[in-house]
């Protein structure tokens, strides 16, 4: 079946599941907007997409935004490699014309394509996109273009490759030519270790591993804010934050605690709007220089596709700091409005 009728499908089953929700994230009877660039007193509604985008991970390119998600059915014979979504503003949400990523799915290893990590390299001039193909290991895939179609480059890395019992939510950081990959060990924690990445080529390890986090993290995502580092993970059902001075760590929460022994500070907490938290997705920065950070959360009323997967929405909420740059606040997950200021 051809994709653009995959899509049409997807719209009418979301309609009569959902009601009236806004399931395609296409802004239609959820976005009050007056046509301005900077929609100032525009409001979006969470979840800004409500269909499913489990795993998210959001990135911007040269122009709009993409998000893409885990490989998992919608529906009954829906199914989408690697989905893949793109935005103006972060508010209202798209699938790009062809809906995903690849143009054919990875075949050098069995099961689905979990985990995936968009990134950019302008030092490079290229596109990466990292991904876990089941539980056979680590692969990475390139593109000129954000939307792709992406060239997968095959395997590069596994558990075995980084001497560990498992690899779990791995996540890329990328800053122009410095790549670093952060990942859980079952029982173990969070870890790091430094990327060789180059054109046409996998990539290699460029170093040793180093711990940033204890056994009960999950979902990683590094990112540089001023001079400081901050990792944010899920613990305990909620997002936590801890920051360093260096990418490498320790990391510690508001109190000085290194996450390797302790909680983190809390970031956003679940309401009874939703069952549970996913994991970070991205946090980029307005034009006011205000923070937002995207992320995944399981809504109670409708906590599962019509396949019975857990069905993961995507939230977009405002991150207020205090004065030593520690948030002063906790983001409380709801559904209802919101008023940004993207361009």
């Amino acid at each position: 079946m051809k994709k653009s009728i995959l899509v049409l499908i997807i719209a009418g089953i979301a309609i009569g599941f959902y009601s009236c929700t806004d399931i395609q994230g296409d802004g239609i009877d959820t976005i009050v907007y007056n046509g301005s660039n900077v929609p100032e007193d525009s409001a979006y509604r969470n979840p800004v997409w409500d269909f499913d985008l489990t795993d998210a991970s959001i990135f911007l390119s040269s122009g709009p935004y993409y998000g893409m998600g885990t490989e998992k059915p919608w529906a009954d014979g829906i199914q989408y490699v690697v989905p893949t979504l793109t935005s103006a503003n972060l508010m209202d949400w798209s699938l790009i014309s062809q809906a995903e990523a690849f143009m054919d799915k990875p075949g050098w290893g069995d099961g689905n394509v979990t985990s995936v990590t968009g990134v950019f390299s302008k030092s490079l001039g290229m596109y990466f996109l990292f991904y876990k193909l089941g539980e056979n290991g680590l692969g990475v895939a390139d593109a000129k273009t954000p939307q792709g179609p992406y060239r997968d480059l095959g395997k590069f890395m596994d558990k075995e490759t980084l001497g560990v019992g498992s690899v779990n939510d791995p996540f890329v950081y990328a800053s122009g030519s410095n790549f670093y990959l952060f990942f859980g060990v079952t029982g173990d924690g969070i870890y790091g270790v430094k990327l060789n990445v180059s054109k046409n080529s996998l990539p290699t390890l460029d170093g040793t591993l180093f711990k940033i986090a204890g056994p009960d993290f999950s979902g990683s995502f590094v990112r540089k804010r001023g001079t400081r580092f901050q990792y944010v993970g899920t613990h305990s059902g909620r997002i936590v934050l801890g920051v360093s001075g260096n990418i490498e760590g320790p990391y510690l929460d508001i109190s000085g605690t290194d996450l390797t022994q302790g909680t983190g500070t809390p970031l956003v907490t679940v309401t009874e709007d939703f069952q549970a938290i996913g994991q970070c997705a991205g946090i980029h920065t307005d034009q006011q220089g205000e923070d937002w950070i995207l992320y995944t959360a399981v809504e109670a009323s409708i906590p599962a596709l019509p396949t019975g997967d857990t069905r993961y929405v995507l939230m977009l909420n405002r991150i207020t700091y205090d004065e030593n740059g520690w948030p002063a606040g906790v983001i409380e997950a709801a559904i209802g409005y919101n008023y940004p200021r993207f361009n």
